[in-house]
């Protein structure tokens, strides 16, 4: 069924999102949890830094979609993930970064793109993993961005804002 909402139109999944209290910390643990023996095979380390930052959107969803960023972190990462949580009047944000590579400058523009695979994509990735994480921030009012972080790696940006300030 997610295959076919990535295949169609992006209002399939939107009518079924719930409006509850989501609190990061319990987003990251959900979306972490079914990558912990793979990362802990690949030798990558899971730092968080999540208190009491919450919003308002799908628990379920927004987790499937912070697992795909931790996926690809995890595809690509040298030795940890970071995630941490802040939130401010207009957004709460769950950032990403890991210390792999980063991402190719033609790269960087298609990236949440459906099917668009990057040069070094995994063998098995057949690139809907981001493009669904868009669509689910997206349909909570929300957002996310890739960029190289400094010094190296990836840097995911996901954002949920507040419908009223």
């Amino acid at each position: 069924e997610i295959l076919r909402c990535l295949v169609g139109s992006e209002m399939c999944i939107r009518d079924r999102f719930r409006e509850e209290s989501c609190r990061a910390a319990d987003i990251i643990q959900r979306a972490a949890q079914p990558l912990a023996v793979p990362m802990e095979l690949r030798g990558i380390t899971l730092e968080t830094a999540a208190g009491e930052e919450c919003f308002t959107g799908d628990a379920a969803w927004s987790a499937e979609a912070l697992g795909n960023v931790l996926k690809n972190c995890m595809e690509h990462a040298a030795s940890y993930i970071r995630v941490s949580a802040r939130e401010t009047a207009l957004f709460t944000e769950i950032t990403v970064q890991d210390d792999g590579p980063g991402f190719r400058a033609e790269d960087l523009p298609r990236l949440f793109e459906r099917f668009y695979r990057g040069k070094d994509a995994a063998p098995a990735s057949v690139g809907i993993g981001l493009a669904l994480a868009r669509m689910v921030l997206s349909a909570q009012n929300g957002t996310i961005r890739a960029d190289n972080a400094c010094p190296g790696g990836a840097l995911f940006t996901l954002r949920w804002y507040r419908s009223t300030v």
